[in-house]
């Protein structure tokens, strides 16, 4: 009964898949997937860009801290890692800042790439790498 009820899920997920069309897009999709892809692009490196900044401004801070707290008063005590809280949470905030910037910035360029690759059909006589043959005597 197990066997054929994942025999069954596996064929209709199959016809699924084969199922979905794919629809050519014209000049002017192109061109707007295109913008998108390099917004998408722009947005990934800035992420990136701004986690790596407070990653290292976290290490900064808490390579500052103070190792020690000065034990003279009670309301001063509490007050002392707060250098270590602000570097910590800077240092976090860089790495999930980094973590989603990098493949944005990827997906981004891996788009931009193939959205190019397919515009160079409706261009006269584009260069595109990987397209095309030049034989020179």
């Amino acid at each position: 009964m197990k066997k054929s009820f994942l025999t069954l899920l596996l064929v209709i997920l199959t016809c699924t898949v084969v199922a979905q069309p794919l629809s050519p897009l014209n000049q002017e999709q192109l061109n707007r997937s295109l913008v998108n892809a390099k917004i998408t692009k722009g947005t990934g490196a800035l992420l990136t860009a701004t986690g790596i900044v407070l990653f290292t401004t976290g290490l900064v801070m808490l390579g500052n801290s103070p190792t020690e707290c000065d034990m003279i008063n009670q309301y001063t005590y509490g007050r002392c890692h707060v250098t270590e809280w602000k570097g910590g949470s800077q240092i976090l905030a860089g790495l999930g800042l980094t973590t989603i910037g990098v493949p944005v910035w990827v997906i981004g360029a891996i788009k931009k790439r193939h959205i190019k690759i397919e515009l160079a059909k409706y261009q006269g006589s584009a260069s595109i790498y990987g397209i095309g043959l030049k034989i020179r005597f």
